[in-house]
């Protein structure tokens, strides 16, 4: 969901703001997906260990997994959650903003729920991109932080097929399950009593 926040971010500050250069901000969005997996992971990767001793420190763990496939998965999540972001009146804001609510309590007491549906469905989207992504990750990975595609990947290097079928079926039914909620939580109704 971290990812799903920074796209609603994004999203927001390139529909609702007049900050300058918010074209340029959207332009930039859709960079990651004129880059290639692998070149984002190097990027990453030089990164890190080019930041010196606390920056290291961070190299093979998931949060910087989690920080590549946000990034990579950014055109997709900010143009869906951009377009949700269009469809909500603007009125809304400048009522909250005359009944004494900030900025911050606006974002968070009427955007987020609003875009909640689709904030949900990015989140899955990204989750099943993620779960089968192998450049982005294959070098930003130790042992202790191999991912389900990269075990497969190890798993048909090793010639053993038949653990990297088992892997296979058991995300197939992981992506399933993540859908049938998605599609369960589409489906619910508020009550109007």
């Amino acid at each position: 969901m971290f990812g799903t926040l920074v796209y609603a971010l994004i999203s927001y500050l390139i529909v609702r703001t007049r900050v300058p250069g918010r074209g340029v901000i959207d332009i930039l969005s859709w960079l990651p997906w004129a880059l290639p997996g692998v070149l984002i992971s190097l990027a990453l990767l030089w990164a890190v260990l080019g930041s010196g001793g606390y920056g290291r420190l961070i190299y093979g763990t998931v949060s910087l997994l989690i920080l590549a496939i946000v990034i990579k998965e950014m055109p997709l999540g900010t143009q869906i959650i951009k377009a949700a972001v269009q469809q909500i009146s603007p009125e809304l804001e400048e009522a909250s903003n005359t009944a004494g609510a900030n900025w911050l309590e606006y974002f968070r007491r009427i955007l987020l729920p609003l875009l909640k549906p689709t904030m949900v469905s990015v989140a899955i989207i990204v989750f099943i991109s993620a779960a089968r992504d192998i450049p982005t990750i294959i070098f930003l990975s130790t042992h202790e932080t191999r991912t389900l595609s990269l075990l497969m990947l190890d798993y048909i290097a090793e010639a053993n097929q038949e653990k990297a079928a088992v892997l296979g079926v058991f995300l197939v039914f992981l992506i399933f399950g993540l859908l049938l909620v998605g599609r369960l939580l589409g489906f619910r109704r508020p009550s109007l009593y």
